[in-house]
């Protein structure tokens, strides 16, 4: 039995077809093939417009181009849909930071350590800001 099918039973099909049709774009979007990620999760939205997940990678997209003012409103979406994802606080974090808005970028470090204290990589980000 190979992951799929332990994830299929875990969760059930719609769940997991809903979880593998994502995987392209996290494919493309990882290896650096950032317009056609946008293009591809902006018409995931289009059939999945209340899912956190695709937000923050659409997010995470518009980070890597540069374009943060996109980023951050992605990552709003990903919170308005999901508050207590740590995952997208942190890289709204990132988002305002690279806008030189340090003070907001502190924020979300702080909010996304109260979700998930043991994350290193938004401590450190958090100390890094703070110095």
């Amino acid at each position: 039995m190979g992951e799929a099918d332990v994830y299929i039973n875990k969760k059930g099909l719609d769940e997991a077809a809903r979880c593998f049709s994502r995987v392209p774009e996290m494919v493309k979007l990882r290896r650096n093939e950032l317009a056609q990620a946008v293009t591809n999760l902006c018409k995931a939205l289009q059939f999945h417009s209340q899912d956190p997940v695709i937000f923050n990678e659409l997010g995470l997209a518009y980070l890597q181009q540069g374009n943060y003012p996109e980023a951050i409103h992605s990552f709003m979406q990903a919170l308005t849909k999901h508050p207590r994802d740590a995952e997208s606080h942190h890289n709204l974090a990132i988002a305002y930071c690279r806008l030189k808005d340090l003070q907001k970028g502190r924020g979300y470090f702080l909010a996304a350590l109260q979700i998930n204290p043991a994350n290193a990589d938004t401590r450190y980000n958090l100390e890094k800001i703070e110095k």
